[in-house]
Parts: structure tokens; sequence; C-alpha cells
């Protein structure tokens, strides 16, 4: 779930601890780069141990907006509803007296599964109240006391770029955002190449 920040910091923690004296980095695409900035805002009071750098590809800071962005365009909706189908149906099979996933073949949207999930098998009393608990707002990027870096693409039909465009001017953050690159592409047509682990590099290099 979006919300268990906690248990990611301290694993996040732990590896960084056992990397010893190594530059520790923190990289995250979609999901995962709603975790990375979560992970930098918790760096302020919770340190992780040679932290050099963030970087979040994507990132779905409002996942309330990204949900319904994934439901308006059929394919993306499709391949979210059919990954985390099969996903639940696994844990009820795993767990059937503690879990009852079905009513959920019935449901068509990504939206209308949370919404059926939420109240029945979480503390939150409803979507909205579950989203915001995980929602990345412009006041907290003043926190981050670490150099971060968030890539994005003006085209991408799951993040909308003006969450991005909402990321204020700070010192430690650096916010670019490309024309083109989808969500998650960031591809050359000619020549055919997926130019993202470049950029990575170049970010990297100049830490």
């Amino acid at each position: 779930m979006g919300i268990l920040l906690e248990e990611v910091v301290a694993a996040t923690q732990q590896v960084a601890w056992l990397a010893q004296e190594e530059p520790f980095y923190i990289f995250g695409a979609s999901m995962g780069g709603n975790f990375a900035l979560r992970l930098a805002l918790a760096h302020a009071e919770q340190p992780i141990p040679n932290l050099q750098g963030v970087v979040a590809i994507c990132p779905a800071v409002h996942p309330a907006r990204a949900m319904r962005a994934i439901d308006r365009l059929q394919p993306y909706r499709a391949f979210f509803r059919r990954r985390w189908l099969r996903s639940l149906l696994g844990k009820q099979a795993l767990f059937p007296d503690l879990y009852d996933f079905g009513p959920l073949r019935e449901l068509r949207t990504v939206s209308a599964m949370t919404d059926w999930l939420i109240p029945r098998y979480s503390d939150y009393a409803d979507a909205a109240d579950y989203y915001r608990h995980y929602t990345v707002r412009p006041a907290d990027y003043e926190r981050i006391n670490v150099k971060t870096t968030v890539l994005a693409a003006a085209d991408d039909y799951v993040i909308p770029v003006q969450d991005m465009y909402d990321i204020p001017k700070l010192p430690l953050v650096d916010v670019r955002i490309y024309r083109t690159g989808g969500h998650m592409g960031f591809v050359d047509v000619l020549p055919f190449r997926m130019w993202l682990p470049r950029a990575i590099l170049d970010i990297l290099r100049a830490a």
C-alpha cells in the first residue's frame, strides 16, 4: 500500500548502513517516485546514512489525479486493473480466511476497485482519505535537505504535467520536464534508444 512509508524508511536505512561509507542514492519511478520523494522528506528527520541524492522519475505525487488519468485511457486502465486484480486474487488464495476479493472481478475501473477495497480492508474511511496520506504537496518540498531531481514528461498520460509545474523552485530540488517521454518511455525513435539511463548517469556524475 502506498501509505506504508515507515517500513520503507527502516529498510532503506538498513541497506544504506550496510553500504558503509559508500555514497547512497535513491531512485524511484511512478509510484516508486512517490516513495523516493517521501524518503527524501523522511530523511530530514530520520537520516539515511550517506544519502547523496534522490531521483524521482514520473512520480505519482498526487495519487488521486493519477488514478483518474489511468481510468480515462482504456489500455492503461486494462493493464493496471489486470495486474492488480491478479495480485489481489493471489493474496486471497494464500489467505482465504482473511480476504474475499471476488466482487472486484465485476468492477471495470481502478478507481472503483480502490473505492471498494479501502473501507473494507484498511483503516481509512474512503479512497479520498487514503490518497491524502501519501500525496506529496507543493509545500512539502521545502523540508527536503538532500539534492533531489524530478524527471517528467509533458506528454505523460498517467502523471498530469501540471503536478510537476506545481513543484516549487528550490535550491535542492531540480525539476526537469521533457517535451516527450510518456510514462516511463523516454525513447528516441531514430536511432532507437532509451535515453533515460544516460540521463540518470549524467545526474550521478554531476552529484
